[in-house]
C-alpha cells in the first residue's frame, strides 16, 4: 500500500516535531529510560500538552483529518521554533497567501549593494529607519539627512522637494504607510507614523489611491539637478526595504 506522501506544511512541522526535547518547549524532563537516554524528539501528546491542544489534534493535522487554523498553525510553528522561511513555506502551502511575520534584523550587506548604486538608493527597516543610503541619496537632502524615511515624507520641509503633496505624493504615502501598518503589526513605531499621518487633517480628508509608489511618475525639485520626474522604486526583503529613486530632470 503506497504511503500518502505529506504537504509540505505537514513535512515542516514533523521535522521540527523530531528536532527539539521536552526542555525545549517548557516540559519537565522524564526519567531516562533503561537502555540510556530518551530519543529526542517530541511526541505528538507532548507538542499538544505544551501548546496547550486537545488530544489528537497533532496526529489529525499529520493525517490531512484536520485543515489547522493560521492561529493553529502559527502557535506550532512559534513552539516549534520554526524559521522564518520555513513558515513562509508551510503558510504558503495550507493558505496560498504570506504569513505576518515580525521584520527579521536589517543586514548591513545592504550598505554595499546601496553603495554601489548610480542612481539615489537607500535601505530603510519597515518602520522608515534609513540603515543605509548612498551619495546621490544624500545630495537630495543636502546637509541633513532625516533618521527616518516615511516621517520626512510627511513633514513640511518634504514638500519642498515632493512637488504636487497633496494631489500626486499623499495618497500614495498613506497607502504605503496602511500597507506596512498591516504587513507589521508588532512594529510600534511604524504603528506611531500611521496614527501621525490619519491624525492630520490634510491627509484626513484623502482617500486612498490605488497603489503606493509602485512605477508611477511624481514631481519632484532635486535641490542641484532641478525640477523633474521620480520614479520611487521598492523591493522588499524580510527586513529590510531598499528604496531606488529614478529620477529624470525636466527637459
Amino acid at each position: 500500500m503506497k504511503t500518502r506522501q505529506l504537504r509540505a506544511y505537514q513535512e515542516v512541522l514533523e521535522y521540527y516535531r523530531g528536532r527539539l526535547s521536552r526542555d525545549d518547549v517548557g516540559l519537565a524532563p522524564l526519567p531516562s529510560r533503561k537502555g540510556g537516554p530518551r530519543p529526542k524528539g517530541l511526541t505528538q501528546a507532548e507538542v499538544e500538552q505544551a501548546l496547550p491542544a486537545g488530544s489528537g489534534v497533532v496526529q489529525k493535522i499529520k493525517s490531512g483529518a484536520l485543515r489547522p487554523t493560521p492561529d493553529l498553525l502559527m502557535r506550532l510553528m512559534n513552539l516549534l521554533r520554526v524559521p522564518p522561511d520555513q513558515v513562509r513555506i508551510a503558510y504558503l502551502d495550507l493558505y496560498g497567501s504570506e504569513p505576518v511575520l515580525p521584520a527579521a534584523s536589517p543586514s548591513p550587506r545592504w550598505r554595499a549593494v546601496v553603495a554601489s548604486q548610480r542612481e539615489m538608493a537607500c535601505a530603510l527597516t519597515p518602520g522608515g529607519q534609513l540603515t543605509a543610503w548612498n551619495p546621490a541619496f544624500a545630495e537630495l537632502f543636502g546637509s541633513r539627512i532625516p533618521a527616518n524615511w516615511w516621517e520626512w515624507t510627511l513633514s513640511e520641509e518634504a514638500r519642498g522637494v515632493l512637488l504636487e503633496w497633496d494631489t500626486r505624493w499623499a495618497p500614495a504615502l498613506l497607502t504605503e504607510l496602511t500597507l506596512l501598518r498591516h504587513r507589521y503589526p508588532d512594529d510600534s513605531g511604524l504603528r506611531d507614523l500611521y496614527d501621525q499621518a490619519i491624525a492630520d487633517p490634510r491627509l484626513r480628508e484623502l482617500s486612498l489611491s490605488g497603489s503606493g509608489l509602485g512605477d508611477e511618475g511624481r514631481p519632484l525639485r532635486h535641490p542641484r539637478r532641478g525640477e523633474g520626474t521620480a520614479h520611487v522604486m521598492a523591493a522588499r526583503t524580510s527586513g529590510d526595504v531598499i528604496l531606488t529613486v529614478l529620477f529624470q530632470p525636466a527637459a
